[in-house]
Protein backbone atom coordinates (compact mmCIF):
# COMPACT_ATOMS: atom_id res chain seq x y z
CA UNK A 1 0.00 0.00 0.00
CA UNK A 2 1.37 3.60 -0.94
CA UNK A 3 2.40 5.84 2.32
CA UNK A 4 0.53 8.21 1.03
CA UNK A 5 -3.13 6.21 -0.11
CA UNK A 6 -6.24 7.65 2.32
CA UNK A 7 -8.26 4.96 3.61
CA UNK A 8 -11.10 4.25 5.93
CA UNK A 9 -12.93 7.92 5.39
CA UNK A 10 -15.56 8.68 7.77
CA UNK A 11 -17.13 12.17 8.04
CA UNK A 12 -18.41 12.49 11.72
CA UNK A 13 -20.25 15.58 11.65
CA UNK A 14 -20.38 18.71 9.61
CA UNK A 15 -16.73 20.05 8.95
CA UNK A 16 -14.96 17.14 10.88
CA UNK A 17 -13.86 13.98 9.07
CA UNK A 18 -11.15 11.20 9.91
CA UNK A 19 -9.11 8.79 7.78
CA UNK A 20 -5.94 6.52 8.28
CA UNK A 21 -3.03 6.92 5.71
CA UNK A 22 -1.00 4.16 4.18
CA UNK A 23 0.06 1.88 7.17
CA UNK A 24 0.26 4.65 10.00
CA UNK A 25 -1.89 3.02 12.67
CA UNK A 26 -3.07 6.64 13.81
CA UNK A 27 -6.34 8.17 12.30
CA UNK A 28 -6.61 11.25 11.23
CA UNK A 29 -8.32 14.53 11.31
CA UNK A 30 -9.72 16.77 9.14
CA UNK A 31 -11.45 19.70 10.37
CA UNK A 32 -13.29 23.07 8.82
CA UNK A 33 -11.34 26.04 10.37
CA UNK A 34 -14.26 28.85 10.20
CA UNK A 35 -12.15 31.31 11.36
CA UNK A 36 -9.69 31.48 8.79
CA UNK A 37 -12.13 29.37 6.16
CA UNK A 38 -10.20 26.19 5.57
CA UNK A 39 -9.19 22.62 6.37
CA UNK A 40 -7.16 21.97 8.79
CA UNK A 41 -5.50 18.25 8.71
CA UNK A 42 -3.78 16.64 11.67
CA UNK A 43 -3.16 13.45 13.06
CA UNK A 44 -5.40 12.24 16.38
CA UNK A 45 -2.45 10.33 17.63
CA UNK A 46 -5.64 7.52 18.43
CA UNK A 47 -4.92 3.68 16.83
CA UNK A 48 -8.91 3.69 18.17
CA UNK A 49 -11.39 4.65 15.99
CA UNK A 50 -14.07 5.58 18.99
CA UNK A 51 -10.57 7.71 20.72
CA UNK A 52 -10.37 9.58 17.14
CA UNK A 53 -13.52 10.65 17.17
CA UNK A 54 -13.12 12.06 20.53
CA UNK A 55 -9.99 13.75 20.29
CA UNK A 56 -10.87 14.94 16.63
CA UNK A 57 -14.08 16.93 18.80
CA UNK A 58 -11.07 18.15 21.09
CA UNK A 59 -8.83 19.61 18.05
CA UNK A 60 -12.26 21.32 16.60
CA UNK A 61 -12.46 22.91 19.43
CA UNK A 62 -8.90 23.87 19.82
CA UNK A 63 -9.20 25.49 16.86
CA UNK A 64 -12.10 27.54 18.01
CA UNK A 65 -15.51 25.80 17.59
CA UNK A 66 -17.72 28.89 17.25
CA UNK A 67 -17.95 29.81 13.81
CA UNK A 68 -17.30 33.45 13.14
CA UNK A 69 -16.87 35.24 9.80
CA UNK A 70 -13.84 37.45 9.40
CA UNK A 71 -14.22 40.62 6.99
CA UNK A 72 -11.39 40.79 4.94
CA UNK A 73 -11.23 44.13 2.43
CA UNK A 74 -12.23 43.26 -1.19
CA UNK A 75 -9.05 44.42 -2.64
CA UNK A 76 -7.17 42.14 -0.37
CA UNK A 77 -9.07 38.87 -0.86
CA UNK A 78 -7.70 36.05 -3.15
CA UNK A 79 -10.72 35.77 -4.75
CA UNK A 80 -10.03 39.72 -6.03
CA UNK A 81 -6.49 38.98 -7.60
CA UNK A 82 -8.11 35.62 -9.05
CA UNK A 83 -10.58 37.19 -11.31
CA UNK A 84 -7.82 39.66 -12.04
CA UNK A 85 -5.68 36.93 -13.21
CA UNK A 86 -7.99 35.01 -15.47
CA UNK A 87 -9.10 38.38 -16.91
CA UNK A 88 -5.38 38.89 -17.71
CA UNK A 89 -4.98 35.63 -19.27
CA UNK A 90 -7.87 35.99 -21.47
CA UNK A 91 -5.93 38.95 -22.88
CA UNK A 92 -3.30 36.62 -24.01
CA UNK A 93 -5.91 33.83 -25.38
CA UNK A 94 -8.11 36.70 -27.80
CA UNK A 95 -4.44 38.10 -28.71
CA UNK A 96 -3.26 34.99 -30.05
CA UNK A 97 -1.13 34.38 -28.07
CA UNK A 98 -2.05 31.61 -25.96
CA UNK A 99 -4.75 28.64 -26.42
CA UNK A 100 -8.35 28.98 -24.99
CA UNK A 101 -6.84 25.91 -22.30
CA UNK A 102 -4.39 28.65 -20.64
CA UNK A 103 -7.52 29.98 -19.09
CA UNK A 104 -9.81 26.93 -19.25
CA UNK A 105 -7.52 24.71 -17.11
CA UNK A 106 -6.90 27.31 -14.69
CA UNK A 107 -10.66 27.93 -14.26
CA UNK A 108 -11.18 24.43 -13.56
CA UNK A 109 -8.80 24.30 -11.08
CA UNK A 110 -10.19 27.30 -9.49
CA UNK A 111 -13.86 26.48 -9.31
CA UNK A 112 -14.35 23.18 -8.62
CA UNK A 113 -17.39 23.21 -6.04
CA UNK A 114 -15.45 21.22 -3.17
CA UNK A 115 -11.88 21.59 -2.76
CA UNK A 116 -11.00 24.07 -5.71
CA UNK A 117 -8.58 26.65 -5.11
CA UNK A 118 -11.01 29.75 -4.50
CA UNK A 119 -13.20 27.62 -2.03
CA UNK A 120 -10.46 27.47 0.00
CA UNK A 121 -8.62 30.38 -0.33
CA UNK A 122 -11.06 32.94 -2.08
CA UNK A 123 -12.13 34.76 0.91
CA UNK A 124 -8.58 35.02 2.38
CA UNK A 125 -6.57 37.88 2.91
CA UNK A 126 -3.82 37.54 0.61
CA UNK A 127 -1.80 38.96 2.85
CA UNK A 128 -1.98 36.32 5.69
CA UNK A 129 -1.37 33.29 3.23
CA UNK A 130 1.88 31.15 4.28
CA UNK A 131 3.84 27.75 3.16
CA UNK A 132 1.96 26.20 5.88
CA UNK A 133 -1.59 26.67 4.26
CA UNK A 134 -0.65 25.78 1.34
CA UNK A 135 0.73 22.58 2.58
CA UNK A 136 -2.38 21.71 4.35
CA UNK A 137 -4.27 23.00 0.65
CA UNK A 138 -2.45 20.05 -0.58
CA UNK A 139 -3.39 17.75 2.50
CA UNK A 140 -7.09 18.39 1.56
CA UNK A 141 -7.18 17.69 -2.04
CA UNK A 142 -6.39 14.26 -0.84
CA UNK A 143 -8.05 14.08 2.25
CA UNK A 144 -11.37 12.35 -0.05
CA UNK A 145 -9.26 10.49 -2.36
CA UNK A 146 -8.29 7.29 -2.35
CA UNK A 147 -5.62 7.61 -4.32
CA UNK A 148 -3.24 10.90 -4.05
CA UNK A 149 -3.27 13.03 -6.89
CA UNK A 150 -0.05 12.76 -8.46
CA UNK A 151 2.95 15.03 -8.40
CA UNK A 152 2.01 16.98 -12.20
CA UNK A 153 -1.56 17.77 -10.54
CA UNK A 154 -0.33 18.86 -7.41
CA UNK A 155 1.73 21.45 -9.01
CA UNK A 156 -0.21 22.61 -11.38
CA UNK A 157 -2.56 23.92 -8.37
CA UNK A 158 0.31 25.30 -7.16
CA UNK A 159 1.04 27.10 -10.38
CA UNK A 160 -2.35 28.36 -10.29
CA UNK A 161 -2.14 29.49 -6.83
CA UNK A 162 1.50 31.17 -7.29
CA UNK A 163 0.65 33.29 -10.77
CA UNK A 164 -1.96 34.52 -8.63
CA UNK A 165 -0.43 35.27 -5.61
CA UNK A 166 2.45 36.91 -7.79
CA UNK A 167 -0.24 39.58 -9.22
CA UNK A 168 -0.39 40.69 -5.25
CA UNK A 169 3.24 40.88 -5.10
CA UNK A 170 3.51 43.03 -8.48
CA UNK A 171 0.79 45.24 -6.90
CA UNK A 172 2.74 46.17 -4.33
CA UNK A 173 0.51 44.30 -1.90
CA UNK A 174 2.95 41.74 -0.26
CA UNK A 175 6.83 42.37 -0.59
CA UNK A 176 7.36 38.56 -1.93
CA UNK A 177 5.81 35.26 -1.92
CA UNK A 178 5.09 32.44 0.41
CA UNK A 179 7.97 29.46 0.44
CA UNK A 180 5.73 26.88 -2.09
CA UNK A 181 6.08 23.40 -1.13
CA UNK A 182 8.28 21.26 -3.27
CA UNK A 183 6.90 18.54 -4.65
CA UNK A 184 9.34 15.57 -5.73
CA UNK A 185 8.49 13.89 -8.99
CA UNK A 186 9.75 10.86 -10.85
CA UNK A 187 9.80 11.40 -14.81
CA UNK A 188 8.85 8.33 -16.43
CA UNK A 189 9.37 8.29 -20.45
CA UNK A 190 5.98 9.14 -22.20
CA UNK A 191 4.32 5.93 -24.13
CA UNK A 192 6.01 5.79 -27.20
CA UNK A 193 6.78 2.78 -29.98
CA UNK A 194 9.62 1.67 -31.17
CA UNK A 195 10.41 1.50 -35.11
CA UNK A 196 9.60 -2.38 -35.31
CA UNK A 197 6.33 -1.94 -33.10
CA UNK A 198 5.23 1.09 -35.35
CA UNK A 199 5.91 -0.85 -38.64
CA UNK A 200 3.36 -3.52 -37.56
CA UNK A 201 0.22 -0.92 -35.96
CA UNK A 202 0.72 0.26 -40.15
CA UNK A 203 0.56 -2.93 -41.07
CA UNK A 204 -2.43 -3.76 -39.15
CA UNK A 205 -4.30 -0.35 -39.66
CA UNK A 206 -4.15 -0.72 -43.63
CA UNK A 207 -5.13 -4.32 -43.08
CA UNK A 208 -8.17 -3.17 -41.09
CA UNK A 209 -9.22 -0.53 -43.50
CA UNK A 210 -8.85 -3.28 -46.00
CA UNK A 211 -11.37 -5.33 -44.43
CA UNK A 212 -13.34 -2.05 -43.22
CA UNK A 213 -13.25 -3.38 -39.53
CA UNK A 214 -13.71 -1.03 -36.50
CA UNK A 215 -15.01 -0.47 -32.79
CA UNK A 216 -18.80 0.34 -32.48
CA UNK A 217 -19.07 3.58 -31.47
CA UNK A 218 -15.48 4.26 -33.77
CA UNK A 219 -17.23 3.01 -37.34
CA UNK A 220 -15.27 1.47 -39.73
CA UNK A 221 -11.70 2.30 -40.03
CA UNK A 222 -10.19 3.33 -43.52
CA UNK A 223 -7.22 4.15 -44.71
CA UNK A 224 -7.50 7.88 -43.28
CA UNK A 225 -6.62 6.87 -39.73
CA UNK A 226 -3.41 5.09 -41.25
CA UNK A 227 -2.48 8.24 -42.91
CA UNK A 228 -3.20 10.15 -39.65
CA UNK A 229 -0.63 8.10 -37.59
CA UNK A 230 1.69 8.07 -40.25
CA UNK A 231 1.57 12.07 -40.52
CA UNK A 232 1.38 12.51 -36.64
CA UNK A 233 4.59 10.29 -36.61
CA UNK A 234 6.40 12.33 -39.11
CA UNK A 235 5.44 15.98 -38.37
CA UNK A 236 5.31 15.39 -34.13
CA UNK A 237 1.51 17.28 -34.27
CA UNK A 238 -0.37 16.93 -31.07
CA UNK A 239 -3.00 14.79 -32.12
CA UNK A 240 -5.75 18.03 -31.31
CA UNK A 241 -8.48 19.89 -32.43
CA UNK A 242 -6.11 23.46 -32.95
CA UNK A 243 -3.45 21.20 -34.37
CA UNK A 244 -3.95 18.15 -36.44
CA UNK A 245 -7.58 18.78 -37.16
CA UNK A 246 -7.62 22.34 -37.96
CA UNK A 247 -5.01 21.42 -40.71
CA UNK A 248 -6.29 22.64 -43.77
CA UNK A 249 -4.86 22.31 -47.13
CA UNK A 250 -3.35 25.93 -47.12
CA UNK A 251 -1.45 25.15 -44.50
CA UNK A 252 0.68 22.70 -45.79
CA UNK A 253 3.24 23.43 -48.92
CA UNK A 254 5.05 20.56 -50.26
CA UNK A 255 9.10 21.30 -50.92
CA UNK A 256 10.30 18.68 -53.45
CA UNK A 257 13.64 19.69 -53.18
CA UNK A 258 15.57 17.15 -54.72
CA UNK A 259 17.73 16.42 -51.79
CA UNK A 260 15.30 17.18 -48.75
CA UNK A 261 12.02 17.06 -49.66
CA UNK A 262 9.56 17.94 -47.14
CA UNK A 263 6.49 19.38 -45.52
CA UNK A 264 6.40 22.97 -44.23
CA UNK A 265 3.33 23.61 -42.13
CA UNK A 266 1.74 26.58 -40.65
CA UNK A 267 -0.11 25.89 -37.23
CA UNK A 268 -2.03 28.53 -36.48
CA UNK A 269 -3.83 28.33 -32.97
CA UNK A 270 -1.61 25.65 -31.76
CA UNK A 271 -0.84 25.11 -27.94
CA UNK A 272 1.56 27.32 -27.61
CA UNK A 273 0.26 29.53 -30.54
CA UNK A 274 1.29 30.57 -34.02
CA UNK A 275 4.49 28.30 -35.11
CA UNK A 276 5.59 26.71 -38.48
CA UNK A 277 6.98 22.96 -38.67
CA UNK A 278 8.38 20.54 -41.03
CA UNK A 279 7.34 17.46 -41.85
CA UNK A 280 9.61 14.31 -43.15
CA UNK A 281 10.11 12.98 -46.60
CA UNK A 282 7.53 10.18 -45.11
CA UNK A 283 4.94 12.90 -44.29
CA UNK A 284 5.53 14.37 -47.80
CA UNK A 285 4.91 11.04 -49.42
CA UNK A 286 1.55 10.23 -46.89
CA UNK A 287 0.32 13.90 -47.85
CA UNK A 288 0.58 13.64 -51.98
CA UNK A 289 -1.10 10.06 -51.36
CA UNK A 290 -4.15 12.15 -49.25
CA UNK A 291 -4.29 15.16 -52.40
CA UNK A 292 -4.62 11.63 -55.19
CA UNK A 293 -7.48 10.08 -53.02
CA UNK A 294 -9.28 12.72 -51.55
CA UNK A 295 -12.13 14.62 -53.63
CA UNK A 296 -11.51 17.38 -50.76
CA UNK A 297 -8.72 18.97 -51.62
CA UNK A 298 -9.77 22.76 -52.01
CA UNK A 299 -7.22 25.23 -49.84
CA UNK A 300 -10.26 25.47 -47.17
CA UNK A 301 -10.75 21.35 -46.86
CA UNK A 302 -9.34 20.27 -43.76
CA UNK A 303 -6.37 17.81 -44.20
CA UNK A 304 -8.12 14.88 -42.12
CA UNK A 305 -11.56 13.53 -42.11
CA UNK A 306 -12.42 16.21 -44.28
CA UNK A 307 -16.36 15.08 -44.76
CA UNK A 308 -17.08 15.24 -41.08
CA UNK A 309 -17.74 19.01 -40.35
CA UNK A 310 -17.50 18.63 -36.72
CA UNK A 311 -13.95 18.34 -35.53
CA UNK A 312 -14.50 17.09 -31.97
CA UNK A 313 -16.72 14.42 -33.24
CA UNK A 314 -13.81 13.84 -36.18
CA UNK A 315 -11.45 13.70 -32.79
CA UNK A 316 -13.06 11.67 -30.73
CA UNK A 317 -13.51 9.04 -33.99
CA UNK A 318 -10.08 8.70 -34.26
CA UNK A 319 -9.39 8.51 -30.77
CA UNK A 320 -11.22 5.33 -30.71
CA UNK A 321 -10.25 4.03 -33.67
CA UNK A 322 -6.94 4.04 -32.57
CA UNK A 323 -7.43 2.27 -29.28
CA UNK A 324 -9.39 -0.65 -31.18
CA UNK A 325 -6.14 -0.85 -33.86
CA UNK A 326 -3.34 -0.95 -31.19
CA UNK A 327 -5.75 -3.46 -29.23
CA UNK A 328 -5.98 -5.55 -32.30
CA UNK A 329 -1.92 -5.21 -33.36
CA UNK A 330 -1.01 -5.90 -29.39
CA UNK A 331 0.25 -2.55 -28.64
CA UNK A 332 -2.18 -1.31 -26.43
CA UNK A 333 0.33 -0.92 -23.54
CA UNK A 334 4.45 0.16 -23.94
CA UNK A 335 6.69 -1.47 -21.21
CA UNK A 336 5.69 -0.10 -18.29
CA UNK A 337 2.15 -0.59 -18.48
CA UNK A 338 1.26 2.93 -19.93
CA UNK A 339 -1.76 3.14 -22.05
CA UNK A 340 -0.55 3.96 -25.59
CA UNK A 341 -2.74 7.03 -27.39
CA UNK A 342 -2.37 8.88 -30.47
CA UNK A 343 -0.16 11.39 -28.87
CA UNK A 344 2.32 8.29 -28.59
CA UNK A 345 3.09 8.95 -32.34
CA UNK A 346 3.85 12.50 -31.38
CA UNK A 347 6.17 11.22 -28.73
CA UNK A 348 7.88 8.48 -30.97
CA UNK A 349 8.18 11.24 -34.04
CA UNK A 350 10.19 13.61 -30.84
CA UNK A 351 12.71 10.71 -29.55
CA UNK A 352 12.97 9.56 -33.14
CA UNK A 353 15.08 13.05 -33.85
CA UNK A 354 16.32 13.08 -30.44
CA UNK A 355 18.26 9.84 -31.77
CA UNK A 356 18.85 11.61 -34.78
CA UNK A 357 20.59 14.53 -33.00
CA UNK A 358 18.30 17.43 -34.32
CA UNK A 359 19.16 20.35 -32.04
CA UNK A 360 16.65 20.40 -28.88
CA UNK A 361 16.23 23.91 -29.48
CA UNK A 362 15.13 23.70 -33.20
CA UNK A 363 13.27 20.66 -32.18
CA UNK A 364 11.24 22.66 -29.46
CA UNK A 365 10.18 25.13 -32.04
CA UNK A 366 9.16 22.40 -34.34
CA UNK A 367 6.61 20.61 -32.02
CA UNK A 368 5.77 23.79 -29.97
CA UNK A 369 6.93 22.63 -26.92
CA UNK A 370 9.80 24.31 -24.45
CA UNK A 371 12.93 22.84 -23.87
CA UNK A 372 12.81 22.37 -20.31
CA UNK A 373 9.48 19.54 -21.77
CA UNK A 374 12.09 17.78 -24.23
CA UNK A 375 14.86 17.33 -21.76
CA UNK A 376 12.65 16.10 -18.93
CA UNK A 377 10.60 13.52 -20.76
CA UNK A 378 12.27 12.78 -24.16
CA UNK A 379 16.14 13.39 -23.61
CA UNK A 380 16.09 11.37 -20.35
CA UNK A 381 14.66 8.46 -22.90
CA UNK A 382 15.73 8.93 -26.30
CA UNK A 383 14.99 6.24 -28.80
CA UNK A 384 17.94 3.70 -29.56
CA UNK A 385 20.79 5.39 -31.25
CA UNK A 386 23.73 3.32 -33.06
CA UNK A 387 25.69 6.55 -33.11
CA UNK A 388 25.12 7.20 -29.40
CA UNK A 389 25.85 3.54 -28.52
CA UNK A 390 29.52 3.75 -30.42
CA UNK A 391 30.20 7.13 -28.62
CA UNK A 392 29.39 5.73 -25.34
CA UNK A 393 31.47 2.44 -26.07
CA UNK A 394 34.23 3.99 -27.93
CA UNK A 395 37.73 2.27 -26.86
CA UNK A 396 36.53 -0.09 -24.80
CA UNK A 397 37.39 -3.89 -26.16
CA UNK A 398 36.32 -7.26 -25.66
CA UNK A 399 37.41 -8.12 -22.07
CA UNK A 400 38.39 -4.69 -21.06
Amino acid sequence: MSKNKQTHLERISKGIAIYKVGASPFWYARIWNARNKRYTVRTTKCVLKADAIEEAFSIKNDLGGVERTISVPKEFSFEHFARRQMVNQQRLVKSGQRSPRYVQDDVALLERPKDGILSVFGKRDIREIEARDLREYLETLDADRAVPLSADTQKRHLGVIRKIINLAREDGVIAHLPVFPKIQTRDAPRPSFSTDELRHLYQVLRSLADEGQGGARGGAITRELYDLCVFLAHTGLRPTIKEVYSLRHSDVQVIKDETEPHLFLTIRQGKTGYRNSYGTPIAKERYEDILKRSSHTGPDDWVFFPGISNRQYASSMASRQFKFAVNEAGLANDALGQDRVLYSLRHYYIQQRLANHVSVYELANNVGTSVEMIERFYGKFPAHSLDQAASINKGMQKGS
